[in-house]
């Protein structure tokens, strides 16, 4: 964590001793403290931001109960019908998923 704070610090023309951007707050965490404005003629982001693609793996039954499968199964597919739900995402099927399932009986 210190060398990427150290690398950002340097990167917009800080340092550890000034701190006159990136300030270290003792037992707080780092804190930006720059003054932030918007350029006259910059030009807007032309790009939309990427779409959230997303999977829900299989969760593993860790249980030695084979009829406990159904409960890691439930867990794998009420998340991906929550996630499902987050406007703009994009959620892999179900069954899509279920082929990556692990096979403990080899």
């Amino acid at each position: 964590m210190t060398s990427r704070i150290t690398a950002v610090r340097k990167a917009v023309g800080d340092d550890g001793g000034a701190q006159r951007l990136i300030r270290t707050a003792p037992r707080k965490g780092i804190r930006f403290i720059g003054e932030v404005r918007e350029e006259a003629g910059a030009a807007p982001a032309s790009a939309p931001a990427p779409r959230l693609s997303i999977v829900v793996l299989p969760f593993e039954n860790l249980s030695n109960d084979p009829d406990q499968e159904y409960f890691a199964d439930g867990i794998t597919d009420d998340l991906t019908t929550d996630l499902s739900r987050i406007s703009g995402s994009f959620v892999i099927a179900r069954s899509t998923a279920f082929t990556y399932r692990v096979n403990r009986s080899t």
